[in-house]
C-alpha cells in the first residue's frame, strides 16, 4: 500500500472536516511562529516520510522536515519530484493548520483501525502517535492533510513511463556522455560506445537528479575565468526541459550541479 490507496481510504472524511475546519478557522488566529512535525512510517513497504509545518508572521510552509532524508521515500518504481523544496500554503490551507493549535490533542497514543501507518505528531511540543485510521474525525483530517500534501507537493514520477533524454559535453576533451529510452529499454553512451546500466543504478541517478533540481537549474559563469572548462548539461521528458552550463563545478558553493555531473559520469564508471 502507497501514500495514494490510504489517500483514497480517508478521502471523503477529509473534505468532510475540512470543509468545517475552513468554516471555523475564517477567524483571526492568535498563534504566530508554530512549528508541527509529522513522520509518517509504514515497515511494511518501507516508507518513513518526515515533513514540518512552520510559520513565519502570517506565513505557514511545507517541508522536508530537517531530521528526514530524501532516501527515506523509497516505493518501487518511483521517485518524488521536489523533495528539498519549501512549500507556501495558502488561504484555507494555512488556516487549517494553524487551527489545529487550538484543538485539544490526545494525551496518548491513539489506535485505530489498523491499516500499516504510523503517524508520530509533535505540536509545539506536545507528542503522540496514531495508528491506523483514528475513529476521531479531527485526527482523520490531520492525517489525511499532511498524506495529501506529500502526494500532492512531492508528485511521484513513473520512471519505467518516463521517455527521456539527458546529455553531458565536456567542453575541454569533449568528452559526450547520453541517455536516451524509457525503463527497461534505456541507452546509455558515451562517445558513441554503449553501456548497460542495471534498472537501480539509474533509479538511483533520477533521484538524484530530482533532489538537486535540475529542472529548475540556470546557466552558472561564477568560476568562468578560473575554471574556463565547461560543462553543458540537457534534459528533456515528456512534460519539460531544461539546459544549462557550468564551470568549475566541484569548486561551487552550490554543489547541485556538482552532484548531478558527478552522479552520471558515475554511470560509466
Amino acid at each position: 500500500m502507497r501514500f495514494q490507496t490510504l489517500l483514497i481510504n480517508l478521502k471523503i472524511k477529509f473534505f468532510v472536516v475540512l470543509s468545517l475546519f475552513v468554516t471555523l478557522a475564517c477567524r483571526n488566529s492568535p498563534h504566530k511562529n508554530f512549528s508541527i512535525d509529522v513522520t509518517i512510517s509504514n515497515p511494511t513497504i518501507n516508507v518513513r516520510a518526515g515533513v514540518i509545518l512552520y510559520s513565519q508572521g502570517d506565513s505557514v510552509f511545507f517541508t522536508l522536515s530537517k531530521g528526514a532524508r530524501t532516501t527515506d521515500f523509497l516505493e518501487p518504481g518511483f521517485i518524488r519530484r521536489h523533495l528539498l523544496d519549501t512549500f507556501l500554503l495558502r488561504g484555507g490551507d494555512a488556516k487549517v493548520v494553524a487551527r489545529w493549535l487550538d484543538l485539544p490533542m490526545p494525551s496518548s497514543d491513539v489506535y485505530g483501525a489498523n491499516d500499516g501507518f504510523r503517524y508520530d505528531w509533535q505540536i509545539q511540543g506536545h507528542h503522540f502517535s496514531i495508528f491506523g485510521i483514528p475513529e476521531d474525525g479531527e485526527l482523520q483530517t490531520m492525517n489525511a492533510f499532511v498524506t495529501s500534501e506529500i502526494e500532492n507537493r512531492f508528485s511521484k514520477i513513473d520512471i519505467d513511463k518516463e521517455l527521456i533524454s539527458i546529455s553531458l559535453i565536456n567542453s575541454s576533451s569533449r568528452d559526450t556522455l547520453y541517455l536516451f529510452g524509457k525503463g527497461p529499454s534505456l541507452r546509455a553512451s558515451r562517445n558513441s560506445m554503449t553501456k548497460q546500466i542495471s534498472s537501480d543504478r539509474y533509479f538511483e541517478f533520477r533521484r538524484i537528479l530530482e533532489n538537486n533540481q535540475v529542472w529548475n537549474l540556470q546557466p552558472n559563469r561564477i568560476l568562468e575565468k578560473r575554471n574556463p572548462m565547461a560543462y553543458f548539461f540537457r534534459i528533456e521528458n515528456q512534460e519539460q526541459q531544461n539546459e544549462w552550463f557550468v564551470f568549475g563545478p566541484s569548486h561551487l558553493e552550490d554543489k547541485r550541479y556538482f552532484e548531478i555531473l558527478s552522479s552520471m559520469e558515475n554511470l560509466f564508471q
